[in-house]
Protein backbone atom coordinates (compact mmCIF):
# COMPACT_ATOMS: atom_id res chain seq x y z
CA UNK A 1 0.00 0.00 0.00
CA UNK A 2 1.32 3.42 -1.02
CA UNK A 3 1.60 6.17 1.13
CA UNK A 4 0.77 9.46 0.35
CA UNK A 5 2.95 12.34 1.64
CA UNK A 6 1.04 14.85 3.61
CA UNK A 7 1.04 18.29 1.89
CA UNK A 8 3.79 20.47 3.68
CA UNK A 9 0.53 23.18 3.90
CA UNK A 10 -1.45 21.09 5.69
CA UNK A 11 0.35 21.45 8.93
CA UNK A 12 0.43 25.38 8.78
CA UNK A 13 -2.17 25.99 11.07
CA UNK A 14 -0.26 24.03 13.73
CA UNK A 15 3.16 25.70 13.35
CA UNK A 16 0.73 29.22 13.29
CA UNK A 17 -0.20 28.50 16.40
CA UNK A 18 3.05 28.64 17.82
CA UNK A 19 4.42 31.09 16.01
CA UNK A 20 1.34 33.07 17.27
CA UNK A 21 2.36 32.82 21.02
CA UNK A 22 5.93 33.57 20.13
CA UNK A 23 4.81 36.64 18.71
CA UNK A 24 3.83 37.79 22.24
CA UNK A 25 7.42 37.78 23.04
CA UNK A 26 9.02 38.74 20.12
CA UNK A 27 7.00 42.12 19.15
CA UNK A 28 8.14 43.30 22.81
CA UNK A 29 11.39 42.13 22.59
CA UNK A 30 12.43 42.94 18.97
CA UNK A 31 10.61 45.25 16.24
CA UNK A 32 13.10 43.07 13.53
CA UNK A 33 12.06 39.85 15.38
CA UNK A 34 8.65 40.47 16.12
CA UNK A 35 8.28 42.31 12.02
CA UNK A 36 9.79 38.03 11.39
CA UNK A 37 7.75 36.21 13.65
CA UNK A 38 4.25 38.32 11.87
CA UNK A 39 5.27 37.93 8.57
CA UNK A 40 5.68 34.35 8.88
CA UNK A 41 2.21 34.11 10.56
CA UNK A 42 0.95 35.75 7.68
CA UNK A 43 2.70 33.53 5.47
CA UNK A 44 1.50 30.51 6.92
CA UNK A 45 -2.16 32.13 6.93
CA UNK A 46 -2.03 32.35 3.60
CA UNK A 47 -1.11 28.95 3.03
CA UNK A 48 -3.46 27.27 5.19
CA UNK A 49 -6.30 27.74 3.20
CA UNK A 50 -10.14 27.86 4.90
CA UNK A 51 -10.54 31.45 3.35
CA UNK A 52 -14.47 31.27 3.06
CA UNK A 53 -14.44 30.77 6.61
CA UNK A 54 -11.98 33.36 7.31
CA UNK A 55 -14.28 35.58 5.59
CA UNK A 56 -17.34 34.66 7.11
CA UNK A 57 -15.38 35.39 10.33
CA UNK A 58 -14.11 38.83 9.76
CA UNK A 59 -17.08 39.64 8.07
CA UNK A 60 -19.34 39.16 10.88
CA UNK A 61 -16.99 41.33 13.08
CA UNK A 62 -17.58 44.71 13.56
CA UNK A 63 -14.40 45.28 15.36
CA UNK A 64 -12.26 43.76 12.81
CA UNK A 65 -14.21 45.65 9.97
CA UNK A 66 -13.20 48.68 11.70
CA UNK A 67 -9.74 47.89 12.04
CA UNK A 68 -9.85 47.21 8.06
CA UNK A 69 -11.55 50.51 7.30
CA UNK A 70 -9.12 52.68 9.31
CA UNK A 71 -6.66 51.05 6.95
CA UNK A 72 -7.98 51.62 4.06
CA UNK A 73 -8.53 55.17 5.06
CA UNK A 74 -4.76 55.97 5.14
CA UNK A 75 -4.60 53.74 1.55
CA UNK A 76 -7.71 56.39 0.30
CA UNK A 77 -5.90 59.18 1.36
CA UNK A 78 -3.27 58.89 -0.73
CA UNK A 79 -5.79 60.48 -3.50
CA UNK A 80 -5.37 63.83 -2.59
CA UNK A 81 -2.20 64.05 -0.82
CA UNK A 82 0.48 65.47 -2.63
CA UNK A 83 3.57 64.59 -1.15
CA UNK A 84 3.13 60.78 -2.15
CA UNK A 85 5.99 59.67 -1.20
CA UNK A 86 5.82 60.48 2.68
CA UNK A 87 1.90 59.63 2.62
CA UNK A 88 3.32 56.24 1.34
CA UNK A 89 5.79 55.92 4.37
CA UNK A 90 2.99 56.90 6.62
CA UNK A 91 0.82 53.94 5.30
CA UNK A 92 3.28 52.03 5.96
CA UNK A 93 3.75 52.85 9.43
CA UNK A 94 0.35 51.23 9.70
CA UNK A 95 1.04 47.66 7.46
CA UNK A 96 0.48 46.30 11.44
CA UNK A 97 -3.52 47.65 11.32
CA UNK A 98 -4.35 45.05 8.83
CA UNK A 99 -2.64 41.99 10.36
CA UNK A 100 -5.59 42.15 13.01
CA UNK A 101 -8.30 40.24 10.52
CA UNK A 102 -5.51 37.54 10.05
CA UNK A 103 -4.25 37.21 13.66
CA UNK A 104 -8.08 37.09 14.78
CA UNK A 105 -8.99 33.89 12.47
CA UNK A 106 -5.87 32.46 13.13
CA UNK A 107 -5.88 32.87 16.68
CA UNK A 108 -7.35 30.05 18.92
CA UNK A 109 -9.77 31.17 21.89
CA UNK A 110 -8.05 28.11 24.01
CA UNK A 111 -4.81 29.83 24.00
CA UNK A 112 -5.78 33.51 25.17
CA UNK A 113 -3.91 32.58 28.92
CA UNK A 114 -0.60 31.84 26.67
CA UNK A 115 -1.28 34.85 24.43
CA UNK A 116 -0.77 37.08 27.92
CA UNK A 117 1.16 35.08 29.48
CA UNK A 118 3.68 35.64 26.77
CA UNK A 119 3.23 39.33 26.33
CA UNK A 120 3.67 39.33 30.57
CA UNK A 121 6.66 37.22 30.04
CA UNK A 122 8.35 39.89 27.89
CA UNK A 123 7.55 42.72 29.52
CA UNK A 124 9.13 40.86 32.88
CA UNK A 125 11.99 40.53 30.87
CA UNK A 126 11.65 44.32 29.11
CA UNK A 127 11.52 45.52 33.06
CA UNK A 128 14.70 43.77 34.28
CA UNK A 129 16.72 45.24 31.41
CA UNK A 130 15.30 48.63 32.65
CA UNK A 131 16.66 47.62 35.62
CA UNK A 132 20.29 47.44 34.29
CA UNK A 133 20.40 50.19 32.65
CA UNK A 134 19.07 51.88 35.24
CA UNK A 135 22.00 50.58 37.63
CA UNK A 136 24.22 50.95 34.45
CA UNK A 137 24.59 47.46 34.59
CA UNK A 138 24.17 47.65 30.92
CA UNK A 139 23.38 50.23 28.04
CA UNK A 140 20.84 48.20 25.70
CA UNK A 141 17.10 48.98 25.76
CA UNK A 142 14.59 47.33 24.10
CA UNK A 143 12.85 50.68 22.94
CA UNK A 144 11.90 54.17 23.95
CA UNK A 145 10.23 55.19 26.89
CA UNK A 146 7.86 56.86 25.28
CA UNK A 147 6.17 52.90 24.11
CA UNK A 148 8.10 51.26 27.01
CA UNK A 149 6.10 52.90 29.28
CA UNK A 150 2.62 52.64 27.90
CA UNK A 151 3.43 48.73 27.51
CA UNK A 152 4.38 48.70 31.36
CA UNK A 153 0.96 49.85 32.06
CA UNK A 154 -0.80 47.73 29.82
CA UNK A 155 1.38 44.74 31.11
CA UNK A 156 0.63 45.97 35.11
CA UNK A 157 -3.37 45.76 34.51
CA UNK A 158 -2.86 41.85 32.94
CA UNK A 159 -1.08 41.13 36.09
CA UNK A 160 -3.36 43.18 38.30
CA UNK A 161 -6.58 41.63 36.18
CA UNK A 162 -4.77 37.57 37.09
CA UNK A 163 -3.89 38.57 40.43
CA UNK A 164 -7.37 39.81 41.54
CA UNK A 165 -9.86 37.62 39.41
CA UNK A 166 -7.66 34.71 38.59
CA UNK A 167 -7.74 31.27 39.53
CA UNK A 168 -4.28 30.71 39.70
CA UNK A 169 -1.94 28.67 42.27
CA UNK A 170 -1.03 30.59 45.48
CA UNK A 171 2.68 30.52 43.85
CA UNK A 172 1.51 32.35 40.88
CA UNK A 173 -0.27 34.93 42.57
CA UNK A 174 2.83 35.55 44.91
CA UNK A 175 5.20 35.97 41.88
CA UNK A 176 2.34 38.36 40.22
CA UNK A 177 2.42 40.51 43.59
CA UNK A 178 6.18 40.93 43.00
CA UNK A 179 5.63 42.01 39.34
CA UNK A 180 3.47 44.11 40.18
CA UNK A 181 5.65 45.72 43.06
CA UNK A 182 8.39 45.65 40.80
CA UNK A 183 6.98 46.99 37.78
CA UNK A 184 4.99 49.80 39.60
CA UNK A 185 8.35 51.12 40.90
CA UNK A 186 10.25 50.79 37.63
CA UNK A 187 7.09 52.84 36.07
CA UNK A 188 8.45 55.57 38.40
CA UNK A 189 11.97 55.76 38.14
CA UNK A 190 11.93 55.63 34.33
CA UNK A 191 10.75 58.95 31.95
CA UNK A 192 7.19 58.29 30.46
CA UNK A 193 4.67 60.38 31.06
CA UNK A 194 2.28 58.95 29.47
CA UNK A 195 2.67 55.44 30.87
CA UNK A 196 2.70 56.79 34.64
CA UNK A 197 -0.81 58.28 33.57
CA UNK A 198 -1.91 54.97 32.62
CA UNK A 199 -0.94 53.40 35.45
CA UNK A 200 -3.14 55.52 37.76
CA UNK A 201 -5.69 54.89 35.17
CA UNK A 202 -5.32 51.23 35.29
CA UNK A 203 -6.00 51.41 39.02
CA UNK A 204 -8.89 53.51 38.67
CA UNK A 205 -10.11 50.83 36.01
CA UNK A 206 -9.39 47.93 38.43
CA UNK A 207 -10.94 49.11 41.46
CA UNK A 208 -14.32 49.43 39.05
CA UNK A 209 -14.21 46.29 37.94
CA UNK A 210 -13.44 44.93 41.40
CA UNK A 211 -16.32 46.70 42.77
CA UNK A 212 -18.25 46.48 39.99
CA UNK A 213 -21.44 45.71 42.01
CA UNK A 214 -21.06 49.43 44.03
CA UNK A 215 -19.91 51.96 41.59
CA UNK A 216 -20.62 54.69 44.94
CA UNK A 217 -17.50 52.20 46.41
CA UNK A 218 -15.30 52.68 43.60
CA UNK A 219 -16.09 56.44 43.20
CA UNK A 220 -15.11 56.85 47.18
CA UNK A 221 -12.23 54.88 47.19
CA UNK A 222 -10.06 56.02 43.50
CA UNK A 223 -10.77 59.54 45.08
CA UNK A 224 -8.97 58.37 48.44
CA UNK A 225 -6.33 56.52 47.28
CA UNK A 226 -5.31 58.07 44.07
CA UNK A 227 -4.37 61.20 45.42
CA UNK A 228 -2.39 59.52 48.45
CA UNK A 229 -0.72 57.59 45.71
CA UNK A 230 -0.04 60.28 44.23
CA UNK A 231 1.61 62.08 46.96
CA UNK A 232 3.64 58.95 48.19
CA UNK A 233 4.74 58.54 44.88
CA UNK A 234 5.91 62.36 44.23
CA UNK A 235 7.56 62.81 47.47
CA UNK A 236 9.37 59.38 46.50
CA UNK A 237 10.75 59.34 43.49
CA UNK A 238 12.88 62.20 42.07
CA UNK A 239 12.29 61.39 38.42
CA UNK A 240 8.33 61.23 38.88
CA UNK A 241 8.81 64.87 40.98
CA UNK A 242 11.02 66.76 38.49
CA UNK A 243 8.42 65.41 35.28
CA UNK A 244 5.32 66.56 37.65
CA UNK A 245 6.84 70.00 38.31
CA UNK A 246 8.61 70.48 34.83
CA UNK A 247 4.68 69.87 33.20
CA UNK A 248 3.00 72.12 36.22
CA UNK A 249 5.72 75.27 35.26
CA UNK A 250 4.96 74.79 31.48
CA UNK A 251 1.37 74.48 31.41
CA UNK A 252 1.05 77.64 33.80
CA UNK A 253 3.40 79.47 31.84
CA UNK A 254 2.47 78.70 28.78
CA UNK A 255 2.84 80.87 25.58
CA UNK A 256 2.76 80.65 22.06
CA UNK A 257 6.67 80.31 19.77
CA UNK A 258 8.29 79.16 23.37
CA UNK A 259 10.79 76.56 22.80
CA UNK A 260 11.20 74.09 25.46
CA UNK A 261 12.06 70.18 26.43
CA UNK A 262 8.28 68.94 28.14
CA UNK A 263 5.12 70.21 27.01
CA UNK A 264 4.86 73.31 25.91
CA UNK A 265 5.94 72.35 22.30
CA UNK A 266 3.38 69.70 23.07
CA UNK A 267 0.71 72.28 23.57
CA UNK A 268 2.03 74.51 20.27
CA UNK A 269 1.85 71.51 18.36
CA UNK A 270 -2.26 70.80 19.15
CA UNK A 271 -2.90 74.66 18.65
CA UNK A 272 -1.09 74.91 15.02
CA UNK A 273 -2.92 71.01 14.22
CA UNK A 274 -6.13 72.79 15.06
CA UNK A 275 -5.32 75.49 12.27
CA UNK A 276 -4.83 73.06 9.93
CA UNK A 277 -7.90 70.93 10.73
CA UNK A 278 -10.17 74.08 10.82
CA UNK A 279 -9.11 74.63 7.14
CA UNK A 280 -9.70 70.73 5.83
CA UNK A 281 -12.36 69.58 8.22
CA UNK A 282 -14.23 67.44 5.43
CA UNK A 283 -11.49 65.25 4.11
CA UNK A 284 -8.13 66.28 5.46
CA UNK A 285 -4.83 67.01 3.78
CA UNK A 286 -4.23 63.45 2.99
CA UNK A 287 -2.25 60.90 4.18
CA UNK A 288 1.20 62.30 3.38
CA UNK A 289 0.45 65.96 3.59
CA UNK A 290 0.48 66.67 7.52
CA UNK A 291 4.30 67.61 7.84
CA UNK A 292 4.25 69.99 4.57
CA UNK A 293 0.48 71.46 6.11
CA UNK A 294 2.07 71.61 9.81
CA UNK A 295 5.36 73.41 8.66
CA UNK A 296 4.07 76.30 6.73
CA UNK A 297 1.58 77.37 9.86
CA UNK A 298 4.70 77.00 12.09
CA UNK A 299 7.11 79.04 9.64
CA UNK A 300 4.12 81.80 9.88
CA UNK A 301 3.26 81.04 13.69
CA UNK A 302 5.98 79.78 15.77
CA UNK A 303 9.02 79.64 13.92
CA UNK A 304 10.99 79.86 17.30
CA UNK A 305 9.38 76.32 18.09
CA UNK A 306 10.61 73.09 16.11
CA UNK A 307 8.41 71.56 13.20
CA UNK A 308 6.99 68.02 13.63
CA UNK A 309 5.27 65.35 11.64
CA UNK A 310 3.18 64.05 14.22
CA UNK A 311 1.52 66.64 16.48
CA UNK A 312 1.81 64.25 19.56
CA UNK A 313 -2.01 63.58 19.39
CA UNK A 314 -3.54 60.36 17.29
CA UNK A 315 -7.16 62.22 17.41
CA UNK A 316 -5.65 65.65 16.22
CA UNK A 317 -3.36 63.45 13.25
CA UNK A 318 -6.32 61.71 12.04
CA UNK A 319 -8.67 64.51 11.35
CA UNK A 320 -5.51 66.50 10.08
CA UNK A 321 -5.27 63.87 7.38
CA UNK A 322 -8.59 62.46 7.10
CA UNK A 323 -11.17 65.24 8.85
CA UNK A 324 -14.13 64.62 10.60
CA UNK A 325 -14.64 60.94 8.63
CA UNK A 326 -11.44 59.89 9.76
CA UNK A 327 -12.18 60.46 13.29
CA UNK A 328 -15.63 58.77 12.95
CA UNK A 329 -13.43 55.75 11.47
CA UNK A 330 -11.10 55.48 14.27
CA UNK A 331 -13.07 56.26 17.15
CA UNK A 332 -15.30 53.43 15.79
CA UNK A 333 -12.62 50.43 16.32
CA UNK A 334 -13.00 51.80 19.96
CA UNK A 335 -17.03 51.99 20.02
CA UNK A 336 -17.66 48.47 18.90
CA UNK A 337 -14.40 46.90 21.40
CA UNK A 338 -16.28 48.69 24.01
CA UNK A 339 -20.02 47.44 22.78
CA UNK A 340 -18.49 44.07 22.06
CA UNK A 341 -17.17 44.37 26.26
CA UNK A 342 -20.28 45.57 27.55
CA UNK A 343 -22.56 42.38 25.49
CA UNK A 344 -19.69 40.16 27.42
CA UNK A 345 -20.46 37.76 30.41
CA UNK A 346 -18.00 36.01 30.35
CA UNK A 347 -13.69 36.76 31.88
CA UNK A 348 -12.59 38.18 29.48
CA UNK A 349 -15.02 40.89 29.50
CA UNK A 350 -12.77 43.38 32.13
CA UNK A 351 -9.74 43.19 29.64
CA UNK A 352 -12.42 43.66 27.16
CA UNK A 353 -13.28 46.97 28.49
CA UNK A 354 -10.37 48.43 29.72
CA UNK A 355 -8.09 47.96 26.34
CA UNK A 356 -9.71 50.40 24.86
CA UNK A 357 -9.74 52.33 27.15
CA UNK A 358 -6.38 52.73 28.64
CA UNK A 359 -5.31 52.83 24.21
CA UNK A 360 -7.74 55.66 24.19
CA UNK A 361 -6.07 58.16 26.95
CA UNK A 362 -3.11 57.13 25.79
CA UNK A 363 -3.21 58.13 22.27
CA UNK A 364 -4.27 61.75 23.56
CA UNK A 365 -0.48 62.13 24.19
CA UNK A 366 0.67 60.48 21.02
CA UNK A 367 -0.08 59.09 17.85
CA UNK A 368 0.57 55.56 19.18
CA UNK A 369 -1.23 53.89 16.29
CA UNK A 370 2.38 55.03 14.65
CA UNK A 371 4.60 53.62 16.50
CA UNK A 372 5.84 50.10 15.85
CA UNK A 373 5.78 48.79 19.76
CA UNK A 374 2.48 50.24 20.98
CA UNK A 375 0.80 49.50 17.82
CA UNK A 376 1.36 45.98 17.08
CA UNK A 377 0.19 45.14 20.94
CA UNK A 378 -2.46 47.03 20.03
CA UNK A 379 -3.54 44.64 17.29
CA UNK A 380 -2.19 41.51 18.92
CA UNK A 381 -4.93 41.87 21.81
CA UNK A 382 -7.48 43.20 20.32
CA UNK A 383 -7.27 39.56 17.70
CA UNK A 384 -7.95 37.15 20.42
CA UNK A 385 -10.01 39.22 23.00
CA UNK A 386 -12.53 40.38 20.15
CA UNK A 387 -12.50 37.71 18.12
CA UNK A 388 -15.87 35.98 19.64
CA UNK A 389 -17.21 38.99 19.07
CA UNK A 390 -18.79 38.20 15.81
CA UNK A 391 -20.75 35.51 16.91
CA UNK A 392 -24.29 36.05 17.07
CA UNK A 393 -25.81 38.27 19.94
CA UNK A 394 -22.42 39.87 20.71
CA UNK A 395 -23.60 43.23 20.08
CA UNK A 396 -27.40 43.10 21.35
Amino acid sequence: MQMTAMPVWSKAPTINRYLLIALSLAMVLSVSGGTLVALLVILLWCCSGNFTEHFEEIKNNKVALAFIAFFLLNALGLIWTEDLKWGLRMLGKEWKILMLPILMTAMKEEDSEYYISGFIAAMTLAHLISYLNIMKVIQFTLMSHVFYNVLLAICIYFILNRLIFGNQSRLYSILYLILFISMSINMFVTIGRTGQVLYFLVIVIILFQYFESNRLKSVLISALLIPLLFIAIYHTSSVFKARVDAVVDEVTTFRMNRPSKYVNDRITFYVNTMNIIRNNLLIGVGTGDFPREYNKINQSQTPDVVTTVNPHNNYLLVLAQFGIPGLWILLSIFYFQIKCALSTSGPSRHAKLALPIIFMTAMMTDSYLLGHSTCIVFVYLSAFLYKDCGRAGAFT
